[in-house]
């Protein structure tokens, strides 16, 4: 059985090409793969990663051996199930290096103070 975080979100399918040619699938669909992973409460098989996605299996289990040689994913011991590594958070520790919040909430903020100024 698969439980999803509190969070409640699930991995969007990867959309069809729109034609534009900017859209490279393989990296959709390993993102995507990768985005399962994270909303999911235990580890991942193949089979339930192309449930939850509609990636066919041959294609999963490809973009899956490429995530743990690229160090993103760890397939557990005696198993064939996948957990995210530390590799994930660099990518995030680096949006937030990166994230100036005070930057982001300062229009707003200033729109709620003219909003509620006595």
């Amino acid at each position: 059985m698969i439980r999803f975080t509190s969070i409640g979100k699930t991995a969007e399918p990867p959309r069809e090409k729109d034609g534009s040619g900017d859209e490279v699938t393989a990296l959709a669909r390993g993102l995507t793969v990768l985005r399962s992973i994270a909303a999911a409460d235990t580890p991942l098989s193949n089979h339930e990663l192309t449930e939850l996605t509609g990636i066919p299996k041959p294609t999963v289990s490809r973009i899956a051996a490429t995530l743990v040689s690229a160090g993103f994913l760890f397939r557990l011991p005696d198993s064939e199930r996948f957990v995210l590594t530390s590799s994930v958070l660099e990518l995030s520790n680096g949006f937030l290096r990166n994230f100036d919040i005070h930057a982001r909430a300062r229009p707003f903020l200033i729109e709620l103070a003219e909003r509620t100024a006595l």
